[in-house]
């Protein structure tokens, strides 16, 4: 994993990311920044949750060698907020998350960094413990779903105050939300201690399978009661990833199966026998159903390899579209000129150029394929007539035609074998191909057409006039379609 930074020779291989609820920022910038320097810990992010500021404040506030990249800080209620400093060597980019936010249920902010080959993006979250539990499940989903995709990852920290120590329903769906999305929760230690009690309220969810070694360490700085979380990703495991594409599926199996059996058997539903109304009583239902679900066949991603071909084009893919949907409605003679526009008009261009690669075999099959869905027969038939028909070249005839077309008009001066030697043979009238001394230069474009131009007939080639010749020529490939099956 390489983090891009604005120094284009240096890179990183390591995240080191520092979190705390910092319980009001503004007596305690000075404090924070000693012991970050005397500590040695230098982080690539500073993410602090409930920092208290306003906006107009917390543009103020700097510490040495970071920038604000993002942050959130409350309208109407006092205390709160969130934010994340980054260093000021990596390139980053603040993404705005305000349509998401609520006030004590869902306070956020994030930044994305381009990792190779992957994009990471970055979250740091807030939910007051008088904030909704349910709302914030709704509008954590929607702000994941948004951004999901197999070339991003999510890295997610905060103080959520759902004790992850308790086997509450609360615990059990944000771990349930989070299996979704494949982000397993870190931090394996207490985050706030008392003289009484233990829990883990901040927290840190990111996709273990994405790095080599991930190292959680508690750091005790004695600002809040809430101690620090130092995060270290080690070097990632995508570097080849971006060779296939990616396909969202759900993890289904015996064991899946066996797990999601067991859960709905354990289940009370007392929920459910409870409920006043029918509604109720069916959205209970699909709410706790969907959550065992959920748990027991989480999202995976499956590597599939690309079936784009990058030789069918948008132009000629857009014309197939239009063709298959026009030729139901309306009448063929329309449909051909449809055909003139949107498909001919792509297979002629650049043609002497691209015809000779063999992959182009595949816009010749597409081609025929066109062909028999015009004139609405199986996939079976051969196209030879179907061409003749319609009165349209196949690709090898169209090659042929702007070839020789191009040899007779556009080559330039071309040398013929009556130039070479003064002997009365019978193909004194010919072109004389060019010497090559390799059979990849023999084949070339150039060689190719003199050797199509010169099987004319005689009274082809006697033709002056450019429209002339090519509409005669065009006859002649159109009568001896040998190419199509």
């Amino acid at each position: 994993m390489e983090l891009k930074t604005n120094n284009k020779s240096k890179s990183m291989n390591n995240i080191t990311l520092y979190h705390q609820n910092i319980r009001s920022l503004t007596n305690k910038i000075d404090e924070l920044s000693i012991i970050m320097q005397k500590n040695y810990i230098g982080p690539h992010f500073i993410c602090l949750t409930e920092h208290h500021l306003k906006e107009t404040e917390i543009t103020n506030i700097s510490f040495e060698g970071y920038t604000l990249a993002s942050g959130y800080c409350r309208k109407i209620s006092l205390g709160g907020g969130v934010c994340i400093f980054i260093n000021k060597n990596l390139a980053y980019q603040s993404i705005d998350l305000n349509q998401f936010c609520c006030e004590k249920t869902l306070e956020i902010c994030a930044v994305k960094l381009h990792l190779k080959p992957l994009k990471l993006l970055f979250f740091c979250i807030y939910r007051a413990p008088t904030g909704d539990v349910k709302q914030f499940y709704t509008l954590m989903e929607n702000i994941l779903n948004h951004f999901l995709k197999p070339t991003v990852t999510f890295l997610i920290c905060g103080d959520l105050n759902i004790n992850l120590l308790a086997k509450s329903n609360e615990a059990i769906n944000l771990l349930t939300l989070m299996n979704t999305y494949k982000l397993t929760q870190v931090v394996n230690f207490p985050t706030r201690i008392t003289n009484n009690t233990e829990s883990l309220r901040d927290t840190a969810f990111v996709d273990t399978s994405m790095y080599d070694k991930i190292e959680i360490k508690p750091f005790i700085n004695g600002l809040p009661d809430h101690d620090v979380q130092i995060i270290c990703l080690h070097k990632s495991n995508i570097t080849s990833q971006q060779n296939f594409q990616k396909k969202k599926s759900r993890l289904i199996n015996d064991q899946t199966i066996s797990s999601f059996q067991q859960l709905l058997k354990a289940e009370t539903w007392n929920q459910v026998y409870n409920s006043s109304c029918s509604n109720e009583t069916f959205n209970k239902f699909q709410e706790i159903f969907l959550r065992h679900y959920e748990a027991s066949s989480p999202v995976i991603y499956v590597n599939c390899r690309s079936k784009k071909n990058n030789w069918i084009t948008k132009g000629i893919n857009t014309g197939y579209y239009l063709i298959i949907q026009l030729q139901k409605i309306i009448n063929p003679h329309v449909v051909r000129t449809m055909y003139y526009a949107c498909i001919h008009s792509h297979l002629k261009y650049g043609i002497t150029l691209w015809v000779g690669d063999p992959k182009s075999r595949k816009i010749f099959l597409l081609q025929k394929k066109i062909i028999r869905i015009m004139c609405k027969v199986d996939q079976h038939t051969s196209c030879r007539n179907l061409f003749r028909t319609l009165g349209i070249l196949p690709l090898p005839c169209l090659y042929i035609s702007e070839m020789v077309c191009w040899i007779k008009f556009y080559c330039g001066k071309l040398e013929y074998n009556s130039d070479l030697h003064e002997h009365d043979t019978c193909h004194k009238t010919d072109l004389h191909p060019l010497i090559c001394r390799t059979n990849l230069a023999k084949n070339n474009g150039l060689n190719m057409g003199i050797a199509l131009y010169i099987k004319l007939h005689q009274n082809l080639k006697k033709l002056d006039t450019k429209h002339i010749f090519k509409n005669k020529v065009e006859v002649f490939t159109a009568k001896c379609i040998l190419f199509c099956g």
